[in-house]
């Protein structure tokens, strides 16, 4: 490239006239003059104006004479221009920050630093590439800030991105690397896995384990946060959290009354005696609760149990308003030695033991335990071994030692009971019980049979019980978060619903499990659907009698009239199965027929169209079978089928010994075993008639 030329002047001809261009000064290397002095660029790489705005050189004329002569020096100033020629350029080019999840919105990360030698930081464009949802970069001071969309290290700990510097004159940019780091804060609530699940638990199968296939899941980093406890409650449905009854009342689910005989021997405690039923007539009692009347009860009764009885348990349920005042005593004594639960109005519950009257033992709960609250509660006192324990609703609240010296033993062939009440409210299943079982009793009748248990657990984890609610509280009881999710996830595999009962209705349970963490519970609880199976474990009742008592019929046949009916017209077909009373069949057969004289037949006309008859290879046997499918199946249709057959019998002046004929009804339904019915007779009584005499 020319930058400037030099015109020399030389009179002379020849060599002595013929010019040449020389220069000298600092970087005189980047320049050099051609022959026709033109001043060119010889090195361009040399020339950058943020090194050297200017070159100064000193230049003369030469000819080729001998010698050779030159002009005097001329100066050339060279000034250099400037280009916008340079990168925007970051210091340092990589960046990292590490932040918490619930760092603000649109709040600094961090700050990029750049430059342009040539460019001002004005004429410079910031982006993000690839571009950023959660982050932005502000221009002229590159602070890189979060934008109104929260961070969650949930769904990404690490984002890693450019920043761009773009020079608008020259288009050249420039560029630096950003990784940030989201550090986790406890921000997700665990939960359980599946959230649904289910699994089938088969009629007096016992227990079933419930969640050894859940997994808790907590998705904070793992083992950065401890979970504290899991929560656990059986209901009625698995669709709702409708609870149980509480009142100690009737639970129908359990096809039983809680205050019902029944209930203790489904609870596997059969050495009980009801007190009430000793000492309050029947009258006194509604559904066996005793209303009590502070000015009137206070009774003594009769015999509670003959011979020695050592371990005992004496268990009652209460109920008393709010704001009641008052006591109640409740002794069982005998010839020498004397037993006494007492429920005082503050609420406090206390057992004495005075074998004789100058020893005594005497234990105490502390007060406010909740009695007075106008629910049911179940209070007991337990002798066993050498201890006398004191249970409040299934929790033991007080328990002394009773030393060997004391003799705790009824040895009076009679001992008796005696009930005292200063109060108002209900009192109802007061059992004094030759046993030490109170642990199982107390559980099963708390809960109507039902409930929820877990297998021994680790020494850091803690299990607390509420029969009564049907609920289990698993805790964690350490500080390490890296076993809190691994010791509650073992007590969980362990947990168990746990029935006694017979027949269950309805036919499904809900589990309801919620773990918690620091800030709080799972968002919604996890369920487990407990689906019961039925199995045919009780035999189809044909009631040929209807609402007399007995299952059998008699009717009268007199001689030679037409057939007689052979069923009442109000039989009963039932099946104590809840699940299995789709009845296949019922055999009906003449006991040892006489075929000469003997006819069972039936009106074919009568017979419904739900039902088909026919006759078997047996002599004067049918079957009675449904012309339906088993769902439609019912058993009005079969006692209306039975309503068609006739007794007949063609003799005259009948034998004494055929005046009973029995008629054989078997029933058999669709269970798998106990299938077929306990036989039911129909008895035709014959009686001779009174013929004119010939």
């Amino acid at each position: 490239t020319v930058i400037a030329t030099a015109v020399g002047i030389d009179f002379d001809t020849g060599l002595n006239g013929l010019l040449s261009y020389n220069h000298f000064g600092e970087d005189e290397e980047a320049f050099r003059f051609d022959d026709e002095g033109n001043f060119l660029v010889e090195l361009s790489d040399v020339i950058d104006y943020e090194e050297l705005t200017e070159f100064i050189f000193s230049y003369q004329a030469c000819d080729g004479g001998e010698p050779q002569l030159c002009s005097e020096e001329g100066t050339l100033r060279i000034n250099v221009l400037n280009i916008d020629d340079l990168p925007p350029v970051f210091d340092p080019s990589e960046y990292q920050e590490t932040i918490f999840e619930d760092h603000g919105t649109e709040t600094v990360v961090l700050n990029v630093l750049f430059s342009d030698d040539d460019t001002p930081k004005e004429d410079i464009t910031l982006s993000l590439e690839p571009p950023q949802s959660l982050f932005q970069i502000v221009q002229i001071t590159g602070a890189i800030l979060t934008t109104n969309i929260s961070l969650d290290r949930e769904t990404s700990h690490i984002h890693q991105f450019n920043v761009i510097a773009t020079d608008h004159g020259s288009g050249i940019n420039g560029t630096a690397t950003v990784t940030i780091l989201v550090s986790d804060v406890n921000d997700v609530r665990p939960y359980i896995d599946p959230l649904f699940s289910s699994v089938s638990f088969e009629e007096k199968g016992t227990s079933v384990l419930v969640a050894n296939a859940l997994t808790i899941v907590d998705d904070d980093e793992l083992f950065r946060f401890p979970l504290s406890k899991v929560e656990i409650s059986l209901h009625p449905s698995p669709t709702s959290l409708e609870s149980y009854p509480l009142n100690g009342g009737v639970c129908d689910h359990a096809n039983y009354s809680l205050f019902d005989d029944n209930a203790y021997k489904l609870c596997g405690v059969d050495s009980c005696q009801n007190l009430l039923d000793e000492i309050f007539p029947s009258v006194e009692l509604n559904n066996k609760v005793l209303e009590l009347d502070p000015n009137s009860i206070a009774r003594v009764g009769g015999a509670v149990m003959p011979g020695q009885v050592e371990n005992f348990t004496l268990s009652l349920w209460l109920l008393v308003p709010s704001g009641e005042v008052g006591n109640i005593v409740a002794l069982v004594s005998g010839a020498d030695n004397l037993f006494g639960l007492a429920v005082s109005s503050s609420g406090s519950l206390s057992v004495t033991v005075s074998p004789t009257a100058a020893e005594v033992v005497h234990i105490l709960s502390s007060p406010s335990l909740g009695i007075f609250d106008g629910q049911w509660h179940q209070i007991a006192m337990q002798a066993s071994g050498e201890w006398l324990s004191l249970f409040f609703d299934g929790e033991l609240v007080a328990r002394d030692n009773i030393t060997s010296s004391l003799d705790r033993t009824f040895t009076s062939t009679t001992a008796s009971f005696f009930l005292s009440a200063t109060l108002g409210g209900s009192f109802s299943e007061l059992y004094f019980c030759d046993s030490d079982m109170l642990p199982d009793f107390i559980r099963c009748t708390l809960s109507c049979g039902e409930f929820l248990s877990v297998s021994p657990v680790a020494a850091n984890v803690s299990i607390n019980v509420d029969n009564r609610r049907r609920f289990l509280e698993i805790e964690y009881l350490g500080s390490d978060p890296n076993n809190s999710i691994m010791a509650l996830q073992s007590a969980l595999e362990g947990v168990s619903y746990v029935s006694l009962l017979d027949e269950p209705h309805p036919l499904s349970r809900g589990i309801f499990i919620t773990v918690f963490d620091l800030i709080g519970p799972s968002v919604e609880p996890a369920v487990v659907t407990v689906e019961m199976d039925l199995i045919n474990d009780k035999r189809p009742v044909l009631d040929l009698n209807g609402p007399e008592i007995g299952i059998d019929f008699a009717t009268v046949y007199e001689e030679m009239a037409p057939g007689v009916q052979i069923v009442s017209d109000d039989a009963l077909l039932f099946d104590e199965d809840s699940g299995y009373w789709t009845f296949q069949r019922i055999v009906v057969g003449l006991k040892a027929p006489i075929l000469d004289t003997e006819n069972l037949t039936f009106v074919s006309q009568l017979v419904p169209s739900c039902a088909n008859i026919v006759l078997t290879s047996e002599p004067m046997t049918f079957e009675v079978q449904s012309s339906v499918p088993s769902e439609e199946r019912s058993p009005e249709c079969f006692v209306d089928a039975l309503k068609a057959f006739r007794y007949q019998d063609n003799q005259e002046e009948p034998p004494s010994g055929a005046q009973g004929r029995q008629i054989e009804f078997t029933v058999y339904d669709s269970g798998g075993m106990n299938t077929n019915s306990p036989i039911s007779i129909a008895t035709v009584t014959l009686i001779p008639s009174n013929d004119a005499p010939t």
